[in-house]
């Protein structure tokens, strides 16, 4: 499968490349390049399987915040509007748990929690992408799964787990009844964050997205 890999420039995103290059053909999309251009985005999904939109993960902080908000939320929509359009079945857009760091420790959180992002544009980024996201798959005619990953480590979500869980995410089957839309969160701790469906990366399979 031809895949087009976004934030390839982050540490999720390299890791992502040196995965997926093994079995599929990576066309990469780093910080340089501006998803914001219709023009450019559409030449970049040509052709293409699934996204992997990984630009969403680690925000861009030498940006100031107006263009770093208008960056992920409309690079994410040009993105996804291109996707669509060149017929791409599955774009796998991944997000952090960072967003839920504010809530009481003891908490245990899946994916029903609504995130509580810090004041400041860096926080919101993650969110802006999975909301952006999910409103092509509820309008229909692309499927998107997200993944709310922690730090690329062994206390927060490690890099094999994170790359078997965008496998999974890739080959995830859908109920047909209603919109394409899959949410699942991925960490190490799952008596802290919870899973409906994805405690374990390899479980991911045994069960369908809403």
């Amino acid at each position: 499968m031809k895949l087009l890999i976004t934030g390839a420039d982050n540490a999720l995103g390299e890791c992502a490349v040196r995965h997926f290059s093994k079995e599929h053909e990576v066309r990469t999309v780093g910080r340089d390049v501006d998803l914001r251009d219709p023009v450019v985005v559409a030449s970049l999904v040509e052709g293409v399987g699934a996204v992997l939109h990984l630009d969403g993960y680690g925000a861009d902080v030498t940006l100031d915040e107006f263009t770093l908000l208008d960056r992920s939320a409309r690079g994410t929509y040009v993105l996804m509007h291109a996707a669509r359009d060149a017929g791409v079945g599955r774009v796998v857009v991944v997000s952090t748990l960072d967003m839920f760091e504010d809530y009481p420790g003891d908490y245990v959180i899946d994916e029903t929690w609504r995130p509580l992002p810090k004041q400041d544009a860096a926080s919101f980024v993650p969110m802006m992408v999975e909301l952006t996201a999910r409103e092509f798959a509820r309008e229909g005619g692309i499927e998107a799964v997200c993944l709310r990953v922690g730090a690329l480590d062994a206390s927060g979500t490690p890099e094999a787990d994170a790359m078997k869980a965008i496998e999974e995410a890739l080959k995830l089957k859908f109920n047909r009844h209603g919109y394409q839309w899959g949410l699942f969160h991925v960490h190490s701790d799952g008596n802290r964050f919870a899973s409906m469906m994805l405690t374990n990366p390899l479980r991911m399979q045994e069960q369908q997205a809403e």
